[in-house]
């Protein structure tokens, strides 16, 4: 029997559910995360967060797609936090660094969802799953959930029935908006960046591949940089301080 897997992690729980290739329910579970209320702020333990997701990756791991998705991400080993200045805010270990028997996987939206394609085609059929397909609604009909959908244009492309409805539709959910009608995302005022990974490379073959990236417009490292006179080179510091400049480049 072919199978697949939901996995949310949520506020106050992480979700999996388990579906047969016909839409059974095989079997579901969750693990509850735990939320500290001081007043109107609610604060969530991320190390129970990383560790009930470690349990996402051990039934990964389970069907077969362990190893397809560590070629795909990064093994990541540890995490860390710096200001804008590049000083270091704190560290510590993730994944099998931190004692975990599974691995912690970064990977990129687009990559996680190549390789459970790739999984759901050859296990369920090319048939199984259908695209350009947006979801617009959803109703309970007796114990079945109908979920509606638009195609890109917009126009009406019909119904799907089953016994369980997967809510992972963006930001713009619309399971969330049928479940919490008024609500909407709020910006919190933070820009965050993601994906810079320190490794170990050899400058001999590094730099003249990065300089070859450069020669093929693939690495515009000089729009990274700003040149300033070396009379400046106080005014420079400032202004990477302020996070005015990236990398000030004083020329004589």
């Amino acid at each position: 029997m072919s199978c697949a897997i939901g996995i949310d992690v949520g506020t106050t729980n992480v979700k999996a559910a388990l579906v047969a290739d016909d839409g059974t329910l095989l079997a579901s579970a969750h693990r509850p995360l735990h939320t500290e209320k001081h007043g109107e702020v609610a604060e969530q333990d991320a190390d129970a967060m990383w560790a009930q997701l470690s349990d996402a990756v051990r039934e990964l791991t389970a069907l077969g797609l362990g190893e397809q998705l560590a070629r795909a991400g990064i093994l990541t080993a540890e995490l860390a936090f710096y200001n804008r200045h590049g000083q270091l805010i704190w560290t510590e270990p993730r994944g099998r660094a931190a004692g975990y028997r599974w691995p912690q996987i970064s990977i990129s939206r687009s990559k996680l969802q190549e390789v459970l394609l790739g999984a759901v085609s050859e296990r369920l059929g090319s048939r199984a799953l259908v695209t350009g397909h947006h979801l617009t609604g959803l109703e309970q009909r007796g114990d079945k959930v109908v979920a509606r959908f638009t195609d890109p244009a917009g126009q009406p492309a019909g119904e799907a029935q089953g016994d369980l409805l997967i809510g992972a539709d963006g930001i713009h959910s619309a399971v969330r908006r049928h479940f919490y009608p008024g609500e909407a995302a709020v910006f919190d005022g933070y820009l965050h960046y993601r994906g810079i990974v320190e490794g170990d490379a050899d400058p001999q073959t590094f730099i003249p591949y990065l300089l070859d990236l450069h020669s093929q417009g693939k690495f515009p490292f000089d729009k990274l940089i700003t040149t300033m006179p070396l009379a400046q080179i106080n005014e420079a510091v400032e202004a990477q301080h302020r996070g005015e400049v990236l990398k000030a480049v004083l020329t004589p």
